[in-house]
Protein backbone atom coordinates (compact mmCIF):
# COMPACT_ATOMS: atom_id res chain seq x y z
CA UNK A 1 0.00 0.00 0.00
CA UNK A 2 1.39 3.31 -1.00
CA UNK A 3 -0.17 6.72 -0.68
CA UNK A 4 0.89 10.27 -0.23
CA UNK A 5 -0.36 12.69 2.39
CA UNK A 6 0.19 16.20 1.11
CA UNK A 7 0.33 19.34 3.24
CA UNK A 8 -3.35 20.17 2.73
CA UNK A 9 -4.49 16.68 3.72
CA UNK A 10 -2.23 16.70 6.79
CA UNK A 11 -3.79 19.98 7.85
CA UNK A 12 -7.32 18.66 7.36
CA UNK A 13 -6.52 15.52 9.35
CA UNK A 14 -5.00 17.62 12.12
CA UNK A 15 -8.16 19.73 12.33
CA UNK A 16 -10.28 16.56 12.58
CA UNK A 17 -8.09 14.98 15.26
CA UNK A 18 -8.02 18.16 17.35
CA UNK A 19 -11.81 18.50 17.03
CA UNK A 20 -12.30 14.90 18.14
CA UNK A 21 -9.85 15.29 21.04
CA UNK A 22 -11.61 18.48 22.19
CA UNK A 23 -15.10 17.03 21.69
CA UNK A 24 -16.00 19.78 19.24
CA UNK A 25 -18.74 18.32 17.01
CA UNK A 26 -19.12 21.48 14.90
CA UNK A 27 -15.46 21.56 13.95
CA UNK A 28 -15.37 17.76 13.53
CA UNK A 29 -18.35 17.91 11.16
CA UNK A 30 -16.68 20.62 9.10
CA UNK A 31 -13.42 18.65 9.01
CA UNK A 32 -15.21 15.46 7.92
CA UNK A 33 -17.01 17.35 5.18
CA UNK A 34 -13.69 18.81 4.01
CA UNK A 35 -12.17 15.30 3.91
CA UNK A 36 -15.13 13.67 2.21
CA UNK A 37 -16.72 13.42 -1.18
CA UNK A 38 -20.49 13.55 -1.47
CA UNK A 39 -23.00 13.88 -4.25
CA UNK A 40 -25.93 14.60 -1.95
CA UNK A 41 -26.74 17.47 0.39
CA UNK A 42 -25.63 16.73 3.96
CA UNK A 43 -27.77 17.45 7.01
CA UNK A 44 -25.08 19.21 9.07
CA UNK A 45 -27.26 19.35 12.18
CA UNK A 46 -27.77 15.58 12.12
CA UNK A 47 -24.08 15.01 11.37
CA UNK A 48 -23.16 17.14 14.41
CA UNK A 49 -25.66 15.25 16.56
CA UNK A 50 -24.27 11.90 15.43
CA UNK A 51 -20.70 13.05 16.07
CA UNK A 52 -21.72 14.27 19.52
CA UNK A 53 -23.06 10.80 20.32
CA UNK A 54 -19.86 9.11 19.14
CA UNK A 55 -17.68 11.58 21.05
CA UNK A 56 -19.70 10.98 24.23
CA UNK A 57 -18.68 7.31 24.14
CA UNK A 58 -15.00 8.27 24.38
CA UNK A 59 -15.16 11.39 26.54
CA UNK A 60 -12.86 11.46 29.57
CA UNK A 61 -10.84 8.48 28.31
CA UNK A 62 -7.11 8.43 27.79
CA UNK A 63 -5.89 7.44 24.32
CA UNK A 64 -4.48 4.19 25.74
CA UNK A 65 -8.00 3.25 26.90
CA UNK A 66 -9.56 3.62 23.44
CA UNK A 67 -9.85 0.69 21.07
CA UNK A 68 -9.24 2.30 17.71
CA UNK A 69 -10.99 -0.37 15.62
CA UNK A 70 -14.50 0.20 17.06
CA UNK A 71 -13.99 3.99 16.94
CA UNK A 72 -13.04 3.90 13.27
CA UNK A 73 -15.94 1.52 12.63
CA UNK A 74 -18.36 3.97 14.24
CA UNK A 75 -16.96 6.86 12.23
CA UNK A 76 -17.17 4.87 8.97
CA UNK A 77 -20.77 3.91 9.75
CA UNK A 78 -21.55 7.56 10.43
CA UNK A 79 -19.96 8.57 7.11
CA UNK A 80 -21.95 5.91 5.27
CA UNK A 81 -25.22 7.02 6.91
CA UNK A 82 -24.56 10.58 5.74
CA UNK A 83 -23.55 9.43 2.23
CA UNK A 84 -19.98 10.68 2.65
CA UNK A 85 -17.05 8.93 1.01
CA UNK A 86 -13.46 9.35 2.13
CA UNK A 87 -10.70 10.16 -0.29
CA UNK A 88 -8.47 7.20 -1.21
CA UNK A 89 -5.56 8.53 0.85
CA UNK A 90 -7.69 8.72 4.00
CA UNK A 91 -8.97 5.19 3.46
CA UNK A 92 -5.38 3.96 3.18
CA UNK A 93 -4.42 5.77 6.38
CA UNK A 94 -7.34 4.19 8.24
CA UNK A 95 -6.43 0.76 6.91
CA UNK A 96 -2.84 1.24 8.06
CA UNK A 97 -3.97 2.34 11.54
CA UNK A 98 -6.25 -0.69 11.85
CA UNK A 99 -3.48 -3.04 10.73
CA UNK A 100 -1.01 -1.46 13.17
CA UNK A 101 -3.47 -1.76 16.06
CA UNK A 102 -4.19 -5.39 15.18
CA UNK A 103 -0.50 -6.18 15.06
CA UNK A 104 0.07 -4.44 18.40
CA UNK A 105 -2.72 -6.45 20.01
CA UNK A 106 -1.29 -9.71 18.66
CA UNK A 107 2.17 -8.83 19.96
CA UNK A 108 0.80 -7.85 23.38
CA UNK A 109 -1.23 -11.05 23.64
CA UNK A 110 1.65 -13.29 22.59
CA UNK A 111 3.95 -12.10 25.37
Amino acid sequence: MVGEVDEKLRGQLAVLLVALARSDPERAASALLDLSITKRPVDRAQLRADLTAVMALYQDRQLAEIDITPLIGRLLTLLREHHLQLAREIALILKMVLMAEGMGIRIRNST
